[in-house]
């Protein structure tokens, strides 16, 4: 889960494409979904919760 906390970022997700998340937004990225950050505010501030805490990442 990304909570973004100031300013705005702009992800990439599969089966989404481009969104553009502002401060006060959140997403959900399940296992194994291809994404990317394509942009962000220069204010931006985000938190990410991930688990399990290790986990695997690939190259796009």
């Amino acid at each position: 889960m990304n909570y973004v906390l100031k300013g705005w970022v702009k992800m990439w997700i599969e089966g989404a494409g481009e969104v553009r998340i502002d401060a006060g937004g959140c997403w959900l990225q399940p296992p194994s979904i291809p994404h990317s950050l394509v942009d962000y505010s220069e204010d931006a501030e985000w938190v990410e919760v991930t688990a399990p805490a290790a986990f695997d990442t690939k190259e796009l």
